[in-house]
């Protein structure tokens, strides 16, 4: 084989290669390394989140045996973090402990005198209460990550405790921090059920409405998978720092789960107002103005605890939870 016909061969076998790995090598995402971006990792103090959980305890505890009559000179975090009731006679001690033992099963005797009872999280509890923090978190990065349309984040719990940020092409990093370290707001509004949203996306919105996109996103990427829209009442009609607990519950009846939630007593009177005056409308529930759920208002709502179904998998129901 002569010199030329060796060299042709060998241009025709490099452009073949070139054209055969060229639609594989468009499809490849560029990393930090190639394109640069933030990498950062976020540290969750759980202890904090355990230590704002006793002290919500100590105002349910006291308001609850306050409305039930029973006497009580104080209830109070100690330093090492019991919740511990001062009793005005020992006549209160054992409706004290019924109260304790019905309505938070959690909260375990720690010592008691003829004065004083005091009473401790369960490991179980502070241990679910250390995970939806790092859980929750997760979920407020995410919203936060997402406001800045980054193609591909990674956003991933890291050990126990911490949290993995990666930003391909970010070049404000100080904005991003700025902006994921904002206090999350959660708040609850009415839907406008009587503006169809497709309508509203082109241009006839009324005034005293608003808006918002329920997003689901990929866990690991927060690629958007989906975006509904939903027009709400422009005002929150309640926010997220009257509810004081919520948690997944399987139902007995359906053997499904729903998700449990809590409103302290302020809260448990504002939410029965309107749910009483909004029965057949649809709550949205909004966490930095995604929407994450909207369910059906069925009934006056009274006693500050509600139940949210809808045929959720523990997954979905479990991440409502974590964002209320």
């Amino acid at each position: 084989m002569n010199l030329k016909l060796r060299w042709i061969i060998t241009v025709v076998v490099i452009g073949w290669s070139l054209y055969a790995i060229y639609p594989i090598s468009q499809s490849i995402n560029l990393g930090l390394d190639l394109q640069g971006g933030m990498h950062v990792v976020l540290g969750v103090d759980t202890d904090k989140a355990v230590e704002a959980r006793v002290e919500s305890l100590v105002n349910q505890v006291r308001k609850e045996l306050a409305a039930n009559n029973v006497a009580i000179a104080y209830v109070q975090k100690d330093a090492d973090g019991k919740i511990r009731v001062g009793l005005s006679s020992s006549d209160g001690k054992d409706s004290v402990l019924e109260i304790i033992e019905n309505g938070y099963p959690f909260l375990k005797e720690a010592s008691s005198d003829s004065d004083t009872i005091a009473f401790v999280l369960d490991n179980a509890e502070i241990q679910r209460i250390r995970t939806y923090a790092v859980d929750q978190s997760i979920e407020v990065v995410r919203n936060r990550i997402d406001q800045f349309g980054v193609a591909e984040p990674l956003i991933q719990k890291q050990g126990t405790e911490q949290i993995l940020v990666q930003l391909p092409g970010i070049t404000d990093p100080e904005r991003a921090i700025n902006l994921i370290g904002q206090t999350a707001q959660l708040k609850f509004y009415l839907v406008d059920e009587k503006v169809n949203p497709e309508t509203a996306l082109s241009g006839t919105l009324p005034y005293d409405d608003v808006v918002m996109y329920q997003k689901t996103t990929e866990k690991n990427t927060g690629k958007v998978l989906s975006s509904t829209p939903y027009v709400l009442k422009k005002d929150a009609v309640l926010t997220g720092e009257y509810l004081t607990d919520a948690e997944v519950r399987i139902s007995p009846q359906y053997n499904e789960p729903y998700v449990w939630i809590n409103f302290d007593p302020a809260g448990s009177r504002l939410f029965e107002e309107i749910t009483g005056a909004n029965v057949g409308t649809r709550l949205a529930i909004v966490l930095d103005d995604n929407v994450y759920s909207a369910p059906v208002l069925r009934e006056r709502i009274s006693g500050g605890e509600a139940q949210i179904t809808g045929q959720f998998s523990l997954e979905e129901a479990r991440d409502l939870a974590i964002v209320l």
